[in-house]
């Protein structure tokens, strides 16, 4: 069923009852990409049969899809620590967009710094290296490789929003071999695991400021968390610049950043005060605490 081309045709064979005999029957899908038989007559027979059917059908294309968004996932994973291999300090975030915490750390440490060179500036102040992964699961699956010899020498945190996908992936580390599960640190001061037998790996949840703490939580059920780094910018210049969009949840509200608005907002960080990151500073620390050598 993973196969799709116009050269394809796909049919529904199987058993009937009452003749003790094979039907056949041709299906397509409509505009919708909805699966339905070719021929009406068939369909008043065996809809019912293929109702309780449908469910391998629609299981099988959706697999053709993770291994395909999987394979993706893995060249870019691949690619990214071909990249890397020179830096002895990096921290991958889920960010395409990672410019925005190497603005924000040029800014708390008062570097001058424009559009154009900020990637330079920071890579000739910092001592570590900052590269995004775009995604959470990217992340988690760089922190669960098994063949991890050239890190030997250096020293790895990888850091998850403190939202649903990133809580579920920080957490499902341990389901592997490669981590412990034992978690240190705080919620405000950022939670925190070490690999086993490999503690220069870190994995690391976003600190949570006070005005957010009823937001995120480990002992909230079913990863219910809604804190992206973005929301350690001040809501007000969030709102102004239409960077966040309300939502509401069960006794509170939340701001949610717009995807199509990623790529914009690093670029209105260039021109702020260095008091607009002030609730980045607990996440550098623990950052540059874990790399001092």
């Amino acid at each position: 069923m993973a196969l799709e081309s116009k050269h394809v045709s796909k049919y529904r064979v199987w058993k009937d009852e009452k003749t003790y005999s094979s039907r056949i029957s041709k299906t397509k899908k409509d505009k919708q990409g909805v699966l339905k038989f070719e021929s009406a007559s068939d369909f008043k027979s065996d809809w019912n049969k293929l109702e309780e059917e449908l469910g391998f059908f629609y299981m099988n294309e959706r697999l053709k899809e993770i291994f395909e968004e999987t394979e993706f996932l893995r060249e870019k994973l691949l690619e990214s620590v071909k990249n890397n291999e020179r830096y002895d300090k990096i921290l991958f975030v889920e960010d395409k967009y990672d410019q925005i915490y190497k603005i924000t750390w040029l800014k708390l440490k008062g570097i001058e710094f424009n559009l154009n060179n900020v990637n330079q500036q920071f890579a000739n102040s910092c001592s570590f290296h900052i590269q995004g992964l775009e995604g959470a699961s990217a992340v988690a699956g760089f922190l669960r490789s098994v063949n991890i010899d050239i890190y030997e020498e250096k020293k790895i945190i990888g850091l998850f929003d403190f939202d649903y996908e990133g809580t579920q992936q920080f957490k499902n580390l341990k389901k592997g071999n490669e981590w412990d599960g034992v978690i240190y640190g705080t919620k405000e001061e950022g939670y925190y695991q070490k690999r086993s037998k490999h503690d220069c790996f870190i994995s690391m949840l976003l600190p949570v400021p006070n005005h957010l703490v009823d937001l995120a939580d480990l002992a909230h059920d079913n990863y219910a968390n809604y804190i992206e780094v973005e929301n350690l910018l001040p809501v007000k210049f969030l709102l102004d610049n239409h960077f966040v969009k309300e939502k509401k949840i069960v006794g509170s509200k939340y701001y949610q950043m717009k995807a199509d608005k990623k790529d914009r907002l690093w670029k209105k960080l260039i021109g702020q005060d260095k008091e607009l990151f002030s609730n980045f500073g607990i996440l550098f620390d623990a950052v540059e605490e874990f790399f001092k050598d």
